[in-house]
């Protein structure tokens, strides 16, 4: 979110569904990012969110 409590990037996530490999996941399956904030390393940080997030579930 920005200042402005703006939802500026967003992503999924899907379930293991499809495959047995635990190191392929987790499956983003959308990122997106507004146009006025790209270029910012945003998915990046998103991107290490959901993989270090879903690390913790596992545990």
């Amino acid at each position: 979110m920005n200042a402005r409590d703006e939802i500026i990037v967003g992503a999924g996530v899907i379930g293991n569904n499809y495959h047995k490999r635990k190191d392929l996941m987790p499956n983003v399956c959308a990122l997106y990012v507004e146009e006025n904030y790209r270029k910012q390393r945003l998915a990046s940080f998103v991107f290490n969110f959901i993989r270090q997030d879903f690390e913790r579930s596992e545990r």
